[in-house]
């Protein structure tokens, strides 16, 4: 009986180990302790493993439909401003979420491959590439104004013209029709602008 007990005794050692089946970092709190007991479908411990680490970002509404699995995405980290980090768009969750904003969004989750040594939780931003074009006009997002608009310099004078848009991305828009490379164009100090227009107009009229 005796040799029955230890037998039992190192075998329920042996399944009182528990192995991770990934190697990382423990990352949550433990939830049990010496003499919990403990089921089956328990969470001991969260491991996590930053040599395969994945980047998640809100996508708001607006934007969801133009991005699919595969396309290729730059990320940029808040612990690295100066770098750039080359991603591709792995999974695209379908159950939309509220941002802290109010706003509504979905989880897109990105796949990250880096020299640097990236940790969990770190906060950056994505910039998904859903289309792209050459050789194309191009003006700073901040000239357009009245959704269609651009101020270009005539000469001597400014001239409020309408274009027409395609491509659009944080800091540039791309411009079909309406300009042609090599014209100046305004960023700032539209509302100078409006008023020298004006003042210009009623002087004609009275001339």
């Amino acid at each position: 009986n005796s040799v029955v007990d230890v037998e039992i005794r190192d075998l329920a050692i042996r399944f009182a180990t528990i192995t991770s089946p990934i190697d990382g970092y423990i990352v949550s709190d433990p939830s049990v302790y010496a003499g919990s007991n403990v089921l089956a479908t328990d969470t001991i411990a969260t491991v996590a493993s930053n040599s395969k680490l994945q980047f998640a970002a809100e996508v708001d509404e607006t934007e969801i439909g133009k991005v699919r699995l595969g396309q290729e995405a730059n990320i940029t980290l808040d612990a690295f401003p100066d770098t750039t980090f080359s991603s591709t768009v792995s999974q695209i969750l379908p159950q939309a979420i509220t941002t802290s904003t109010g706003a509504t969004a979905f989880n897109v989750t990105f796949n990250v491959e880096s020299a640097e040594p990236l940790l969990i939780g770190m906060n950056g931003s994505a910039q998904i590439i859903t289309d792209t074009k050459e050789n194309v006009t191009s003006v700073p997002i901040e000239a357009i104004i009245d959704d269609n608009s651009v101020w270009v310099k005539k000469g001597k004078s400014y001239q409020k013209v309408e274009v027409s848009k395609g491509l659009e991305s944080e800091s540039d828009v791309e411009i079909t029709s309406g300009i042609s490379n090599g014209e100046t164009i305004i960023t700032a100090g539209f509302d100078q602008l409006q008023k020298a227009s004006l003042f210009q107009k009623i002087i004609g009229s009275v001339l």
